[in-house]
């Protein structure tokens, strides 16, 4: 092989590992590249993940005082709405007991014939009816008694306690005696 040969066969020689080292380089670069974009993928999710957790963190936070709120919320509705825990019948009653400790009952009565009494110059015809046993545990705040018939005057209540209401029915001068059914509300105390 001639000088010239030998020189050429180097020159190739060196060329490749010229290139060879050329191509280890550009991976060495192409790794160390990816290394750093690894880290940093690392590192932002990371941040990612911290920054996650305290967000989760705080949204837990707001949901437990939003919780606590809407418990506040239903025990403050629950001490101004009322609502009723029992009704029902006692004889010619219809009664409702309500969460507050109110207690209503309403009737109409059977028809009851009263009559003009010279004695008292139709001034008055004294009834009653008794409440439902047990239902009011003092007088009613509010009862009401309504007659209707043809020459009645008006209804007087006279008397109230926790068993029962006394009233007194005023007849027209010129009404001998009216068939009368009366409405009867009540609203007191059960509790």
């Amino acid at each position: 092989m001639s000088k010239q040969d030998r020189q050429g066969v180097r020159t190739a020689t060196d060329l490749e590992r010229k290139y060879k080292l050329a191509q280890i380089e550009e991976q060495q670069k192409t790794s160390a590249k990816q290394s750093i974009q690894m880290n940093q993928l690392a590192q932002t999710t990371s941040q990612l993940a911290n920054s996650t957790n305290a967000e989760l963190g705080n949204l837990q936070n707001q949901i437990d005082e939003t919780n606590g709120e809407l418990f506040n919320l239903v025990e403050y509705l629950d001490s101004i709405v009322d609502y009723i825990i029992e009704q029902g019948e006692s004889g010619i009653w219809h009664y409702e007991k309500w969460l507050s400790g109110k207690a209503k009952c309403w009737c109409t009565t059977e028809a009851k014939t009263i009559a003009y009494d010279d004695a008292l110059l139709g001034l008055g015809y004294v009834q009653s009816q008794e409440f439902p046993e047990n239902l009011f545990t003092d007088a009613p705040y509010y009862v009401s008694v309504n007659g209707c018939a043809l020459g009645i005057q008006s209804n007087t209540i006279s008397n109230i306690t926790s068993s029962n209401v006394e009233w007194c029915s005023m007849v027209h001068l010129e009404v001998d005696s009216a068939e009368v059914r009366y409405l009867i509300e009540a609203q007191g105390k059960w509790k």
